[in-house]
């Protein structure tokens, strides 16, 4: 177009904007904002909010918010794509801060705000946020939103207060079978297989037909405990007539994938009258989940003969069969294919990559891949960082640390889990107390029991009966009993019976 002459259009820009948006492609989305601004489209408040909805989603949040802090008229549009930029981030807190300055300007939320609030409050250690958001909701009238409903439960689900869940479930008027879905599925999801089956029963006793997309969003959490459900959903598809076309058919191979049916996996596969990209990796999936990577692989191989482009998801499949057989060989061919065919690695495929080149003891191409790439997410630094303890040069894993905490980017604590055990085996009790305590007094992670048993294991071969006193003395006790059972073991095989004792003594007497 911009070669014959012609200039972009607003609906051109945003087309490419969004475009962009889908496939991760921040650099073109660079080149295309300089165009908006040198063509004067920087101050339409529509592309605006185009451009800080596709540096969120390219995890680009620090220019994303520069556009959102020096837009002059912010509109509920924007403030709606920034707060879901920070939600979609895992900056909920950030989300939260942005939900408090619109309301001290008074301006009015809207149910999509509020649902991208609700999706920041996933753990039981959020759910005040979550009840908060529940109380605005409930001041603003959009309680009777079935959008909103449906995210209420999932919210009360994922903080795990399940009769909250069921309290608003119960309170919705004309319950459609989104609604439904989402109640059954915190069912499932908790482990609570009668009220999930009589609950299903109940839903179809009440004549409530279930289409395509309901009926994929109860296949997606379907395991091996609940084959029975599977089978049940399945045959109400074929009972009721529901056409299983590409979208419903890929989700039945990918559920009896995950149950472990893999013969009625591959039949279903087969029987699909048309198979798009999502079948092929769901098939793929289910062969390396169980074991089968070398199928996994001889199913890349067939798909890329009927002439299908792999997805990212196919290609992270694919990168993880290579990683599982150890055919660093085959990786590179893989990677060569990604080269070949995109301008731009996103996040998904830097990590598998990364965690490829690693596992399979090429650390140098592993830390190539990574410093060359300029999609990297919380994921990206965890797997590089792993995969540096994985072998043996923690030097260089604490290297990336930092550069990870200058960026802004807080670690997961698998992160520390990793450094820790690299210390145990390499015998370093000194950094592996520095990096519990960065960890604990630095970023308020609470230790979980494999950081526990890491620096337990740590002090046990270093003979750090000392460290190992000053360490439990210092840790507010808010473990569960198989947890203190499994340090206690630990003590006992360690024969640091003196630090069991103080074990025992605080963890049961405070």
């Amino acid at each position: 177009m911009q070669l014959e002459g012609l200039q972009p259009s607003r609906a051109v820009f945003l087309s490419v904007l969004k475009a962009c948006s889908t496939v991760g492609a921040i650099m073109t989305g660079r080149e295309i904002h300089d165009q908006v601004i040198r063509l004067a489209f920087g101050l339409d408040v529509t592309i605006q909010s185009a451009l800080v909805n596709m540096y969120a989603k390219c995890k680009s949040l620090d220019e994303a918010y520069a556009i959102f802090r020096g837009c002059k008229s912010l509109d509920i549009v924007m403030w709606g794509v920034m707060v879901a930029g920070f939600v979609e981030n895992g900056q909920g807190q950030s989300a939260f801060e942005l939900f408090k300055r619109m309301q001290a300007l008074a301006v009015k939320s809207n149910a999509v705000i509020f649902i991208s609030l609700l999706k920041a409050c996933n753990t039981k250690h959020e759910i005040k946020q979550g009840m908060f958001i529940h109380e605005q909701i409930q001041i603003s009238g959009l309680q009777c939103d079935m959008a909103i409903q449906g995210s209420l439960i999932d919210m009360y689900s994922n903080c795990g207060n399940l009769e909250k869940a069921r309290e608003v479930f119960d309170q919705t008027l004309d319950r459609d079978d989104v609604i439904w879905v989402s109640m059954i599925t915190t069912y499932i999801q908790h482990g609570h297989k009668d009220y999930a089956r009589d609950l299903y029963a109940h839903m179809v006793d009440e004549g409530i037909r279930l289409n395509g997309k309901t009926f994929v969003s109860l296949l997606k959490v379907c395991n091996s405990d609940y084959s029975d459900l599977l089978w049940l959903i399945h045959d109400d598809i074929i009972r009721g007539r529901q056409e299983i076309d590409v979208v419903v058919g890929s989700a039945l191979v990918d559920s009896y994938g995950r149950c472990g049916f893999m013969e009625e996996a591959y039949y279903l596969f087969v029987k699909l009258p048309e198979r798009n990209i999502v079948s092929w990796g769901g098939l793929m999936a289910a062969y390396i989940q169980h074991g089968l990577e070398l199928r996994a692989l001889k199913l890349f191989d067939t798909m890329l003969e009927h002439g299908l482009e792999p997805d990212r998801a196919a290609l992270s499949c694919t990168l993880q069969a290579c990683c599982g057989t150890g055919n660093i060989t085959r990786g590179k061919e893989i990677h060569d294919l990604i080269i070949k065919n995109s301008s731009e690695f996103d996040a998904v495929i830097i990590s598998s990559l990364v965690h490829l080149y690693a596992e399979c003891g090429s650390l140098r191409e592993a830390c190539k891949v990574f410093d060359g790439a300029s999609a990297k997410d919380a994921v990206s630094w965890s797997v590089i960082i792993g995969g540096c303890c994985l072998n043996g040069n923690l030097k260089l894993a604490a290297q990336y640390l930092n550069a990870m905490e200058k960026l802004g980017v807080k670690p997961h604590k698998v992160i520390f889990t990793s450094m820790l055990t690299a210390c145990s085996q390499a015998g370093s009790l000194r950094e592996g107390y520095r990096i519990f305590k960065f960890m604990t007094e630095d970023y308020g992670i609470v230790p979980d029991e494999s950081h526990l048993s890491c620096m337990l294991d740590l002090m046990g071969r270093t003979g750090g009966l000392n460290d190992a006193k000053e360490l439990f003395q210092s840790i507010p006790f808010e473990y569960d009993h198989i947890i203190e059972t499994s340090l206690l073991t630990g003590c006992r095989t360690y024969c640091t019976m003196e630090v069991g004792k103080l074990w025992f003594k605080k963890a049961f007497y405070g």
